[in-house]
């Protein structure tokens, strides 16, 4: 199931029973809640949870991580972007557009 992460945290608030019979869950769209992702690890461990990056112009993802309960910590202010996708590069870029 993939989901923007306002309504991945709003499934999770009101109808967290969805994430017993899902076996993978992708975030994306705006940055990933720690806490609710950390909560959702520790109330489904059985479920294999990615976080999804990319800007609109690739037109779909650049770069996915796995979040696990490492990453997904509920007071850490926020969840990795990962690295790019088979077929992808991504670049960190300085103020100047250097790499």
């Amino acid at each position: 199931l993939q989901m923007s992460a306002s309504l991945f945290n709003h499934m999770l608030d009101e109808h967290p029973a969805v994430f017993s019979v899902l076996r993978e869950a992708m975030t994306a769209g705006e940055a990933a809640s720690p806490a609710h992702t950390a909560r959702a690890l520790a109330d489904h461990p059985h479920l294999h949870l990615i976080n999804g990056y990319g800007p609109a112009e690739s037109m779909g993802f650049t770069t996915t991580h796995p979040i696990t309960s490492e990453s997904a910590v509920s007071g850490a202010a926020s969840i990795p972007i990962g690295g790019p996708v088979t077929g992808k590069n991504a670049y960190v870029l300085g103020p100047n557009l250097e790499l």
